[in-house]
């Protein structure tokens, strides 16, 4: 959520056992995201209104509408909220080939996390409507990586060390995607190159470079 814009309030008050004050609170940002969304209808003040409903006053239908309508004005965020929506049935209907569509048109409005989510359905085939694209999936996910997005990276390397939706297996490109995931501080990522070091899949073998990938995925587990 973007911060309110009021700033002459103390921010430091202590709530009531009742819940008054930090109602009060709550009520003060919803009219300023409402006012902000009213005088300057730009797409991320009036996304941050639909955030607020979404996640602090839990009105999905409400939410959804304000998604909806910036979604028609080509903002990927609130279209990726929205597939989110209707992928769980948040206020609108469950329907996975409407979260997709969503998706898209997420990922077609420069929003990468909608790219990966049209990537991780039609890897998987699963979805009523939207049939099975693994080259099509793994161009999504390399593409997400491509941008520093670290999941895009494991799921392609995901995808080339198991050769799954009908694409070719390719260790060292495999090995290269999920080293870019580690250094992304994706733990299986660091995980998943180090196996391919220690025990050659798809790869030469090399120990010394496995017990770095090792370490890195520890010292990320103990950080998380």
């Amino acid at each position: 959520l973007q911060p309110c814009r009021i700033t002459s309030k103390r921010m430091d008050f202590k709530y009531s056992k009742d819940g008054k004050e930090l109602a009060e609170y709550y009520d003060d940002l919803r009219k300023q995201h409402e006012l902000d969304c009213q005088q300057y209808n730009k797409p991320n003040d009036c996304h941050a209104l639909g955030e607020f409903y979404e996640t602090v006053d839990k009105n999905f239908t409400k939410a959804a509408e304000v998604f909806r309508g910036l979604c028609e004005r080509k903002y990927g965020r609130s279209c990726y909220r929205l597939g989110s929506m209707h992928m769980a049935g948040r206020g609108v209907e469950q329907d996975v080939k409407q979260a997709f569509s969503y998706f898209e048109q997420a990922c077609s409005n420069d929003n990468v996390e909608g790219c990966q989510n049209v990537a991780m359905i039609l890897r998987s085939g699963n979805a009523e409507g939207v049939p099975q694209d693994g080259k099509r999936a793994l161009q999504l996910f390399e593409s997400a990586c491509d941008k520093d997005f670290r999941n895009g990276c494991f799921m392609a390397s995901v995808m080339l060390l198991k050769g799954e939706a009908g694409v070719a297996r390719d260790g060292p490109r495999a090995l290269d995607l999920a080293v870019k995931a580690c250094d992304l501080n994706h733990t299986w990522g660091c995980v998943n190159a180090a196996r391919m070091l220690e025990i050659g899949d798809g790869v030469v073998k090399d120990q010394q470079r496995s017990e770095l990938y090792k370490q890195r995925a520890r010292e990320l587990a103990e950080s998380s």
